[in-house]
Order: structure tokens, then C-alpha cells, then sequence
């Protein structure tokens, strides 16, 4: 295994994982590109791509990543990743990215609820008990896991 890939079926699990149809919510959620179009600041093939490269490189790289990749590494214990959401919670500063990072991670967490995936529907309770935020990239750490996906794919 020199590229990460641990087998063509975790490839395939991670294809399927970060499809845009696959019904996690995450489709809805743009990190603030549509209110950078709409303000102007966001308007052409070149600022777009802009945006893209700077939330790969100042946000997914540093932050998201990070994120998933400690949640991965602690999942399943519960008291770790509730640590690592908590910490993701308040290094997320911006009002409206911290409730869209919740929403989707609360959505995607549902989805693996509904299709059984391993300890999603106690960290549901924990969410609704208010001991946790389930932010996206933390719920993807701790679910990708436990579906099989090895931490090269989840990241990746």
C-alpha cells in the first residue's frame, strides 16, 4: 500500500462517501461562497477558484483536516471526540460557519444513523443532551472509521 489506498473496496466506499449525491447535507453548505457571490466579492471563474484554493489551504488544510483526522484517530471513545468537536467549536469563529459546519455534521450523522453505522445514533444523543456540536469534519473522523475507511481515504 504506497498510495494510501488500502483496497479497491475502500476506494470505492470513499467515492461513494464523498459523492455530492450521496445524502449527507453537505451539498447545501458552501462556506461562504454564496455570500461572497452575492456581495461581489465572488463573481468570476478566476475568484472562484481563488476561494476554492484558499479553503483548501487556510481552512481545509489546517483546520478541517486536522479535525477529521483526530476524531479518526479517536474514534470510537466518546470523550475524545466530544474534546476535539468542543475544540473545533471555538476555533470556529465566524457565527454562520460554526451553524453550517453543525448542521451538516448533524446531517451527515444522521444519514450514517439511518444506515446503521456504528455508535452514530448514541453520539446523536450526546448532541441532543447538549455534550456535543457534531461539527462536519469531526462527524466525518468519527464516522468514516467505523464504516471502514482506512485514515489515508478519509482524509483524502
Amino acid at each position: 500500500m504506497t498510495d494510501g489506498i488500502a483496497s479497491i473496496s475502500g476506494l470505492l466506499l470513499a467515492l461513494q462517501h464523498g459523492d455530492s449525491q450521496f445524502p449527507s447535507g453537505g451539498f447545501a453548505f458552501s462556506g461562504g461562497l454564496e455570500t461572497l457571490f452575492a456581495d461581489g466579492r465572488v463573481s468570476t471563474p478566476d475568484s472562484v477558484s481563488e476561494f476554492v484554493i484558499g479553503q483548501l489551504k487556510h481552512r481545509w488544510g489546517p483546520g478541517d483536516r486536522v479535525a477529521l483526522a483526530h476524531a479518526y484517530r479517536g474514534a470510537p471513545d466518546f470523550d475524545r471526540v466530544m474534546a476535539i468537536d468542543r475544540d473545533y467549536h471555538a476555533l470556529c469563529l465566524a457565527q454562520s460557519l460554526r451553524q453550517g459546519s453543525c448542521r451538516n455534521g448533524r446531517a451527515f450523522l444522521g444519514t450514517h444513523a439511518r444506515l446503521g453505522t456504528a455508535n452514530t445514533v448514541e453520539y446523536q444523543r450526546l448532541i441532543a443532551q447538549g455534550q456535543a456540536h457534531g461539527h462536519l469534519p469531526v462527524m466525518q473522523g468519527f464516522v468514516w472509521k467505523q464504516a471502514g475507511l482506512s485514515g489515508a481515504e478519509a482524509a483524502a
